[in-house]
């Protein structure tokens, strides 16, 4: 029975065909390589820009037919059986590819590397697709901690600030070329950026400080404060927001829909050491466990 079990199950991976559904993005791979596809379907104001490009090439091919030049025939007929004749065949202006059926001049609009919604044949080991899903998602970044920036150092105290992030793929090619695991490399940027973010704010601005020559004085960091105060609470979030979309959404086709703080509040850490660990040879006068 696992001989028959493995013989199915090989033959299972030779598939012909794979759907791409309407909440996923898909891309074309041929040895190994991402190949433009025929869009399946194109939104009105883009269809007809291609209509108007490809109507002016073939316009173009229809005067410079020796088909025309010589036996007369009309622009229209000339260019179409140039087109279609496999010895008469066209070279083409830069943006046009050759229809495979028709071999008609079709518009680069027409093509993309990112697949539609859609049921698309493909040849087993030599192609492959791959698809993902462009349903938003949340990402719960944690337990970030730092300390409150004050005018008297004594007074600090250590913060904790965790924040959800709601996103999106809307480019699945950027986000598998641009790095190897947009959902771990979005999740690690967004806790970066929160770091960043939080020493970056503008905690307050002395005017004509002495102390800088008569010069203005930007203080940055996060007071106790302002972490108790909800505009500088909305403002962090916005400013984590500006610094993800950046990169993840300009370079990696994430799009960053929003980010909002869930907590910002005072805490305590307390560590644990152990005296038993193994790289220790001999037994202290210490107590197993010390809360430092």
């Amino acid at each position: 029975m696992g001989i028959v079990q493995d013989i199915i199950d090989f033959f299972k991976t030779f598939k012909f065909s794979s759907t791409v559904y309407e909440y996923e993005q898909g891309l074309f791979l041929r040895k190994g390589a991402t190949i433009e596809t025929r869009l399946k379907r194109l939104k009105p104001d883009l269809e007809k820009k291609c209509e108007t490009e490809e109507r002016k090439e073939f316009e173009r091919i229809g005067k410079q037919s020796f088909l025309h030049i010589v036996t007369d025939l009309p622009q229209a007929w000339a260019a179409y059986l140039s087109c279609c004749l496999p010895l008469t065949r066209p070279e083409f202006s830069d943006g046009f590819k050759r229809s495979f059926y028709s071999g008609l001049p079709l518009y680069k609009e027409h093509f993309s590397k990112i697949l539609q919604h859609g049921w698309y044949w493909y040849i087993p080991i030599v192609d492959e697709i791959i698809k993902a899903s462009t349903q938003e998602d949340v990402m719960d970044i944690k337990e970030i901690t730092f300390q409150t920036t004050e005018d008297d150092p004594k007074e600090s105290k250590t913060m904790m600030l965790s924040y959800n992030v709601r996103y999106k793929l809307i480019n699945i090619y950027k986000a598998y070329m641009s790095v190897k695991d947009y959902e771990t490399t979005v999740e690690d940027q967004a806790l970066s950026m929160g770091k960043r973010s939080i020493r970056r704010m503008i905690r307050k601005v002395i005017k004509n400080d002495v102390e800088n020559g008569g010069k203005d004085t930007i203080k940055y960091g996060m007071s106790f404060a302002d972490c108790i105060n909800p505009e500088k609470e909305e403002e962090l979030e916005r400013k984590i927001e500006k610094e993800l979309r950046k990169v993840a959404t300009e370079k990696w086709g994430i799009e960053i829909i929003d980010v909002y703080i869930t907590d910002l509040a005072e805490c305590r850490i307390s560590k644990l050491a152990h005296s038993e660990h193994p790289s220790v040879k001999y037994r202290h006068n210490t107590p197993p466990l010390e809360e430092l």
